[in-house]
């Protein structure tokens, strides 16, 4: 039996006795900094960026210093609904999901359907939600959050789909590689390139 890393270890000896608080400061934390990251690309993707250091300088001989200003509105409601409908609602969706079809056991079928569920129950309402939610939270009409909605949510659902189906297809089929308590943790991990994308979205 392998020995999980010692991070791990912690992190999951913590989700066991803090699941939800855990779950959801995870994915508050990685929805604000992906917004922070998704902003500073959409004002500096022109500029030919090479190292960190080097930053204030190429963007000061590009003449883009006076392009970004952080919307911190944006960046408080990506926390807001990543805290509520990602953090706590996808660690909720994962308990109940397990409780309902209980474990994969080894079954190539069972890791199918959870995966397929996943995909198919939870992603649409959850995206629609951030689609909706983030916008009406910036102070935009509902009629805008909704076109929003619509725009963006075919192309967001390809983004989960190919981010989110691998992985969902490994942890399901490998409770002992990631246990249930851990599994909001790492998608947490994994939601900070998806949540980029959301950002821009959001936008």
């Amino acid at each position: 039996v392998s020995v999980p890393p010692p991070f791990f270890a912690q992190m999951e000896a913590l989700a066991q006795r803090h699941y939800l608080p855990v779950a959801a400061a995870q994915m508050c934390l990685v929805r604000s900094l992906s917004d922070v990251v998704a902003q500073m690309f959409a004002a500096y993707h022109t500029v030919p960026l090479q190292w960190a250091s080097t930053v204030a300088w190429q963007c000061s001989a590009a003449g883009c210093e006076s392009q970004f200003t952080l919307d911190i509105v944006h960046v408080l409601a990506m926390g807001l609904v990543g805290l509520t409908t990602s953090g706590c609602g996808g660690a909720l969706w994962l308990r109940h999901l397990e409780a309902q079809m209980g474990p994969t056991d080894g079954s190539g079928v069972v890791a199918l359907q959870k995966s397929a569920a996943d995909f198919m129950c939870y992603a649409p309402i959850v995206n629609c939600a951030n689609l909706l939610l983030v916008p009406l939270l910036c102070g935009h009409p509902v009629g805008e959050a909704l076109t929003n909605m619509q725009a963006h949510l075919p192309e967001l659902m390809k983004l989960e789909l190919m981010l989110f189906g691998p992985f969902n297809l490994l942890i399901f089929s490998r409770a002992d590689l990631i246990s249930p308590d851990l599994r909001p943790t790492c998608k947490a991990m994994l939601s900070f390139v998806f949540s980029v994308g959301l950002g821009f979205a959001c936008a």
